[in-house]
């Protein structure tokens, strides 16, 4: 998720991260243009190099 916002951390959290053996996800972004509606919400694939805002 840092990777995915651009957030910098040190190789000390990056190892214990990698301690718990979780696989990795995909970098996606749930859009949503209310913050309780769930019915609008979007998946957005971070992993192209100009994602588009779905709204």
């Amino acid at each position: 998720m840092f990777d995915l916002w651009g957030i910098r951390y040190g190789v000390e959290a990056s190892a214990q991260v990698a301690a718990y053996g979780f696989a990795a996800q995909p970098l996606v972004f749930y859009a949503n243009t209310g913050s309780n509606d769930y019915t609008t919400v979007r998946r957005v694939d971070m992993n192209v190099t100009h994602p588009v805002w779905p709204f």
